[in-house]
């Protein structure tokens, strides 16, 4: 097959085999955040197998203890292959495959443990194993571009929430586009993400640097999202470009420093999480690198002027550039929030505030709004203001932003020009007279006041939801083994 002339309806078909068989596995048990890991894990390792990543004549492993990685269909049916796999990537690891080193750690991979019990478990590897046989991943039958399209996609299709409760929110592709676009990436740039996730912003972002000559840095707090992270790099065909990704909190311990400094990146992209609590609560101040003022300590209730903070620090002092998605609370909360705005205007790094429709973001329903930081305006003190509100399509389960809603919005800002009812462009002066409020309405006529701050509101309500429903699963599990057990 030449996987230059594949067209999207072979692509589309690849694409729903992959998902039948997910639907398939899910269903057996009652779907939960390890079983939806395993799969994703599970494909990344077929892709490196049909993919000849690695010569397996080099591997101290007999044949009968490992499905072969190197001939497409998958050997062996061990309950037990988590142990194989482990070996097998140590040894991968230990050779001249460095980047993957740690790739698989600490992913559950036993499928006896992921999927309930031994008899489920050995149902859906041999599952697994026998459809997976007829999909071919590598690069002879399928590009990079659109195997990592897929896998990004499927990524989106399955949000999880951390044992902290604390939103892992996929950047949906339509936000992920429009951020490509406005920042504009270039040759030879820096592209750094602080709260990576699954990698899908960053591989973005990434793609959209033609010639492809860029370099990818990362740090993500959860380690199985990090571990995603650079799967998705990998699968995405960005191994050359990717740098350093790291595992660890960015705002207590950042991790891409060199001689005791932060790291500066040409272009930063980011989607933290919302409403993070007590970040400060581990910060060692010795290692805050001037990111957070005397004067300009964010509060403990929300890390969001924390993060932000982060990012202009690591922002290139020339030409970096930084585009970050908040929730709205961002423009108007007072105290020291106010604060930090304010020096932000007044350092002229703010270039736009573009307010994007609600029920966009995966697993919230509020608003968001996408801030766009640039150290390379020069004179141009003026801050542009876009409503994108109603820039959207309605999809089965969440809004989208359609490709002409990204045309507009990314014209609207290289234009730079007031659009009656859609932009405005604002100078110090105004934004001084409006005491450094940045809320939209402020601005623009169409948007309308916010009196409270339903974001949070909405955000916490959310959160309880998921949180009975996750309770009700355990408990239906429970009730089902004290029904087996009888």
């Amino acid at each position: 097959m030449d996987i230059n002339h594949i067209n999207s309806n072979e692509l589309n078909q690849i694409e729903g085999k992959i998902r039948h068989i997910f639907e398939r596995c899910l269903n057996y048990t009652g779907a939960h955040s390890e079983q939806k890991d395993y799969l994703l894990a599970f494909v990344f390792f077929k892709f490196l197998g049909d993919s000849h990543g690695f010569d397996l004549s080099e591997l101290n492993i007999t044949e009968d203890e490992f499905y072969k990685l190197d001939s497409g269909p998958f050997k062996g049916d061990s309950l037990d292959f988590g142990d194989v796999l482990d070996k097998t990537l140590d040894s991968i690891a230990k050779g001249k495959y460095d980047v993957f080193i740690d790739v698989f750690k600490r992913l559950a991979y036993a499928a006896k443990k992921v999927f309930g019990d031994i008899e489920q478990g050995s149902k859906t590897f041999r599952m697994l194993i026998e459809n997976f046989k007829h999909i071919k991943l590598d690069p002879q039958h399928i590009s990079s571009i659109s195997l990592g399209r897929i896998y990004r996609r499927l990524i989106e299709d399955f949000p999880v929430l951390n044992s902290k409760s604390e939103h892992f929110a996929p950047t949906p592709e339509g936000l992920s586009s429009l951020i490509a676009k406005l920042i504009e990436p270039k040759n030879g740039d820096k592209i750094h993400d602080p709260t990576s996730g699954s990698g899908s912003l960053l591989v973005r972002i990434g793609e959209e640097v033609k010639p492809e000559k860029f370099t990818l840095y990362a740090q993500e707090k959860n380690r199985y999202m990090c571990t995603l992270c650079k799967m998705n790099i990998l699968i995405n065909g960005m191994r050359n470009n990717m740098r350093n990704i790291e595992c660890g909190d960015t705002l207590t311990n950042p991790l891409l420093v060199k001689n005791n400094k932060l790291m500066k990146f040409n272009v930063v992209i980011a989607h933290p999480p919302f409403f993070v609590k007590n970040w400060n609560e581990e910060l060692d101040y010795k290692k805050n690198y001037g990111r957070f003022g005397n004067n300009f300590i964010p509060p403990a209730s929300k890390a969001d002027y924390a993060f932000i903070s982060h990012i202009v620090s690591v922002m290139d002092d020339t030409d970096g550039k930084a585009a970050v998605i908040v929730p709205n609370g961002v423009l108007y909360r007072g105290g020291v929030e106010k604060d930090i705005r304010e020096s932000l205007i007044k350092n002229n790094v703010i270039d736009a505030v573009i307010g994007l429709p609600a029920n966009l973001i995966y697993g919230t329903t509020i608003p968001v709004t996408l801030l766009i930081f640039n150290k390379g305006r020069g004179k141009k003190e003026n801050v542009l203001f876009i409503d994108a509100r109603e820039s959207f399509v309605n999809s089965r389960t969440k809004n989208e932003l359609g490709e002409e809603h990204i045309n507009i919005i990314v014209a609207t800002y290289r234009d730079n020009c007031n659009v009656d009812k859609f932009a405005y462009v604002a100078n110090r002066e105004e934004i001084h007279n409006n005491d450094y409020n940045l809320y939209i309405s402020r601005y623009v006529e169409n948007f309308e006041e916010e009196n409270i701050d339903m974001d949070e509101i909405n955000f916490k309500r959310e959160i309880l939801e998921k949180e009975i429903l996750e309770n009700q699963l355990a408990l239906d599990k429970c009730l089902s083994d004290l029904k087996n057990l009888i």
